[in-house]
């Protein structure tokens, strides 16, 4: 059973409700002081970035040239002229290699950034093992029957092999180029098939044909297993 007591009038009921979470309020001041230091931190990052990007050491002053034998430097330089002066962070490296590669006598090549100011290009080049008669010229051209050059002059040091039978006859066996060396030089007859296997046959063949024939006037890989040499 409950009792109930009589109320004393000299307290009084309080009556207690939760804390609201009082609501940070950023002063006009804090919005402005916050406001200027993200104005600071973006400006000094963008001068940071503009003096890194003007900065002697990532613009491009000196390119070394390196594996060319048959290409003068200077011809190379020529292929890349454009990267002096450009900052070193912003060049398209392959995009300048494909520049390289238009020359037919590279095969291959490199570039790399080296601090400060300096591009490095590699060069690998194509590498002539005959001289091909085409349409009455006479071409370098590689193992894969690839036109190097056309054969001059400026390449009588080389010693190769006159190729004939990759295209339309040439001129006559009596009116040859004047470039040629006959005496350097022999004429071989690859046929149109399996080009590449036999003139790296004749490649291996070479120096002990010219033991046993000194002075070839054609030789002709056309049968097979079978080399034909004819002499002077």
């Amino acid at each position: 059973m409950g009792v109930s007591a009589p109320t004393d009038k000299r307290f009084r009921r309080v009556h207690v409700t939760p804390r609201s979470r009082r609501r940070l309020r950023r002063s006009p001041t804090r919005l402005i002081v916050a406001a200027l230091a993200g104005t600071c931190l973006f400006y000094a990052a963008y001068r940071l970035i503009e003096t890194g990007l003007s900065s002697d050491a990532l613009t491009v002053r000196r390119i070394t040239v390196t594996g060319n034998s048959r290409l003068s430097q200077g011809e190379v330089l020529a292929l890349v002229d454009g990267l002096r002066g450009r900052n070193m962070l912003l060049l398209d490296l392959d995009e300048w290699r494909q520049k390289l590669l238009a020359s037919p006598w590279v095969a291959d090549a490199a570039l790399r950034r080296v601090l400060p100011g300096t591009v490095d290009v590699v060069v690998s080049e194509r590498r002539p093992i005959g001289i091909a008669r085409l349409d009455g010229a006479l071409y370098l051209v590689d193992e894969r029957g690839h036109v190097i050059d056309e054969f001059g002059p400026h390449h009588a040091d080389l010693d190769l092999p006159l190729i004939d039978g990759l295209a339309a006859a040439g001129p006559a066996r009596g009116s040859e180029d004047p470039a040629v060396d006959e005496s350097r030089t022999a004429l071989v007859r690859v046929g149109d098939d399996d080009f590449v296997g036999r003139l790296r046959s004749y490649v291996d063949l070479a120096p002990a044909l010219r033991e046993r024939v000194p002075q070839i006037d054609y030789v002709d890989l056309r049968f097979g297993e079978r080399v034909y040499v004819r002499p002077h």
